[in-house]
């Protein structure tokens, strides 16, 4: 009698599917409660948001206007109030730059702030797919997206009525579809059409903000990876570059034929911004919708000409932070606080979760590692992640390097791009680990590793809640949770510690004795 060899392939496959969905939905339910839920509170100014919102409303209100960034993130948080509630009052800030002062009593953010927290909760499915394609194990991916999923300082950014919750969301769709159109380069019909989608994910996140061009550096790697094929190298440039092209163009035309009304009372320069002559004619005239070109040119211009200072760490509000800065979590940002007494005193900080981003520098490093391993010991051994290694380990680097050179002042979630490739390259590297001294890393032994790993990630997370959603914190546990100085985290009256830097000097621009810029109630 013939011996069973075990389950049918098709049982295996089924189990294995059932597997992927298990974890996939985990992580989607997981990521509602930490990005998603109750994502309105406090219905109070943010950071930017008082920039932001003021520019959704004149969307709303057809109003023209310009600024230093590209339209599409605006759009989408215009696009968030109309879904939420069509009939609210939106007109609070039609005629000014900025929001001054309190938040209006009739103002609801909810709806402001509804396509950056979707889209930052979209985001964690999205990298788990990133991960299950490049490692092939559901367990592995699950807790790979712990790194994004339970981040402190991307929540607190991402639920707010802000640019970077579209920009990460695109930025990962671009990563996705490049993976994607690699592995699946055999398949025709799919290929041609990743390599549309992807110029495509490339234009949004481009049209959200211009950081987001660092994945221009994709293309010459995909073409690397897709020759000798040279027909197939020419069908994913021709197909990418015309994603790529209609829907920039389509995003600017979006942006042109809904704000078509000049508001006098709106700018110093009677409404027209920074606009040419040849642009205000344009606009007098009524062709706004064929304004494209001179839509695109001037934005290029005001982002050369923005006018913002450089960092200077002598400021004594200074918020900013150098690049070198960054990988270490630094600096943190006080975006609220409402100090009640030492015991019971309320917070919202751009603060790191130290677990995760220790993990993502070690990342970054440990791939530095892998690459110099494999070019000196390139016939000994096989790498078979080296393509993708490498790959992100130069947008990492070219990132850095280009804001290094970018003479105006930055902020810690202006790191947010490399951070997520550094969560990517932890994944590969931890992947390409076969042992750890005399012990050898099996498939379980790794996932035991990573549940570890995740667990950490997981409590430290819960240290730095009470800042992640403006819970009660005593000053005491404050300062214990302060034990990196770099952070410069503090509670509102407490010593600032400052490593490097003695301020010294005063912020240029004032409002009624206080900083331009500062965190509410500090």
């Amino acid at each position: 009698m013939k011996k069973s060899t075990g389950a049918p392939a098709g049982d295996v496959v089924k189990a294995k599917h059932q597997k992927t969905l298990l974890c996939l939905l985990f992580v989607i339910v997981v990521s509602w409660l930490t990005y998603f839920f109750n994502f309105d509170n406090p219905n109070r100014f943010i950071w930017d948001e008082r920039y932001h919102v003021v520019t959704a409303q004149k969307y709303l209100n057809n109003t023209f206007y310009m600024t230093t960034h590209p339209p599409l993130g605006k759009m989408l948080l215009a696009l968030g109030q109309r879904l939420y509630d069509p009939d609210a009052r939106n007109d609070h800030f039609v005629d000014v730059h900025q929001a001054q002062g309190r938040i209006p009593d009739d103002l609801d953010l909810h709806g402001y702030r509804l396509m950056s927290a979707l889209l930052g909760w979209l985001t964690a499915p999205m990298l788990f797919f990133v991960f299950f394609f490049l490692v092939r194990s559901p367990v592995t991916s699950m807790f790979l997206s712990f790194l994004y999923i339970f981040e402190n300082a991307l929540i607190v950014h991402l639920r707010a009525a802000m640019l970077e919750g579209p920009l990460v969301f695109f930025s990962v769709l671009t990563i996705l579809t490049f993976i994607l159109l690699i592995e699946w380069r055999d398949r025709k019909k799919p290929f041609l059409l990743l390599s549309f989608l992807f110029g495509a994910a490339l234009a949004c996140a481009v049209a959200t903000k211009i950081l987001a061009l660092i994945f221009i550096l994709l293309i010459p790697a995909a073409l690397y990876r897709l020759y000798p094929k040279r027909f197939q190298c020419l069908q994913f440039l021709f197909l990418a570059l015309i994603g790529l092209t209609v829907s920039y163009l389509a995003i600017w035309q979006a942006h042109i034929s809904i704000v078509t009304n000049v508001n006098p009372e709106g700018n110093k320069n009677g409404g027209y911004y920074s606009a040419s002559e040849e642009y205000k004619r344009e606009l007098d005239a009524g062709n706004a919708s064929s304004t494209i070109l001179f839509a695109i040119r001037h934005n290029m211009g005001n982002m050369r000409k923005s006018g913002v200072t450089s960092v200077d760490l002598c400021k004594i509000y200074e918020r900013g932070s150098p690049p070198v800065y960054w990988p270490f979590g630094a600096r943190s940002i006080m975006y609220l606080s409402d100090r009640g007494s030492e015991e019971n005193s309320q917070y919202l900080y751009l603060q790191a979760n130290p677990a995760v981003w220790f993990l993502g520098l070690l990342g970054v490093v440990v791939s530095v590692a892998y690459v110099f391993c494999a070019l000196l010991f390139w016939q000994e051994r096989k790498y078979s992640k080296l393509f993708y290694i490498i790959t992100f380990l130069s947008l990492y680097v070219g990132y850095m390097v280009a804001v290094s050179t970018i003479d105006r002042v930055m902020y810690l979630y202006h790191y947010f791009i490399p951070l997520i490739i550094s969560f990517i390259l932890f994944g590969l590297v931890f992947m390409e680990i076969h042992s750890l001294g005399p012990w050898k890393l099996t498939k379980s032994a790794k996932n035991t590793v990573l549940a570890i790993l995740a667990a950490c990630v997981f409590l430290s997370f819960q240290m730095y809640r009470p800042l992640t959603y403006l819970e009660p914190i005593s000053d005491a546990a404050m300062q214990r949770r302060a034990f990196f100085p770099l952070w410069e985290l503090r509670c509102t009256g407490c010593e600032r510690e400052r490593l490097w830097a003695t301020p010294t000097t005063m912020p240029r621009k004032w409002k009624n004795g206080r900083p331009h810029r500062q965190e509410a109630d500090l």
